[in-house]
């Protein structure tokens, strides 16, 4: 546990953070924040202060943070990403590294969290999902699949039609460039591996018709 007088001792350096940092004493009450801290919620510093942490959380979330809590006064050190309510209403996302404080006698006093809001990023992650889902429903009713590969991670994803339509019933746990290149048919890989070979060094876009053996054994033409 980190003590409480070793953070007392660092609290010049914590106003100075970029960082938020909140500290709770052991009835989860607001005992200190930093300036980062309070503008992340749209409060002042003052404002904050002796208000129980449950008190800035959304309803949803609070039952969890009080079993965190708990784990807390065990000793215990995480990592926890929470769902708090700005003074204005609007809804943040915030992760806290949160640590136990420990008095003079080695006893529980407390918690303090190192806090970084990513509301932000959030937001965008569920916009892009909601993009993905709405391009593949559309995708979907014309019976088109989506295939996707990142060159520089080998990472790679596959629509659901796009898994229909080789004959699979359900998405893979894994997807790569090989497991689609398995589905071509011998006689097609050269001309397809040259269309791709082209595109990476061109940059450019390519286009193609091949032909693909399903999971049931039957031979479709692909338009790629």
């Amino acid at each position: 546990m980190l003590s409480i007088d070793s953070l007392e001792q660092a609290r010049p350096v914590l106003d100075l953070l970029n960082e938020g940092v909140w500290v709770l004493n052991a009835e989860a009450k607001t005992t200190y924040v930093n300036q980062c801290m309070a503008e992340m919620l749209g409060y002042s510093p003052e404002e904050m202060i002796g208000r129980p942490l449950l008190s800035f959380m959304t309803a949803e979330m609070q039952e969890l943070a009080i079993a965190k809590l708990a784990d807390r006064q065990q000793g215990i050190c995480e990592i926890h990403e929470f769902e708090f309510l700005a003074k204005s209403g609007r809804p943040c996302t915030l992760v806290l590294n949160c640590s136990p404080l420990s008095g003079n006698a080695g006893e529980y006093v407390g918690v303090m969290a190192m806090v970084i809001d990513i509301t932000d990023r959030r937001r965008i992650h569920v916009q892009e999902k909601q993009n993905r889902e709405r391009m593949e429903f559309a995708l979907a009713t014309i019976h088109a699949g989506l295939w996707d590969f990142d060159i520089a991670t080998g990472q790679a994803y596959s629509s659901p039609e796009c898994y229909r339509i080789m004959g699979y019933s359900e998405p893979l746990s894994e997807w790569s460039y090989e497991a689609f290149f398995a589905h071509v048919i011998p006689e097609d890989r050269a001309y397809f591996e040259s269309k791709y070979q082209d595109a990476l060094k061109t940059r450019g876009v390519w286009s193609g018709e091949f032909r693909i053996r399903r999971t049931d054994g039957t031979i479709r033409w692909i338009a790629g």
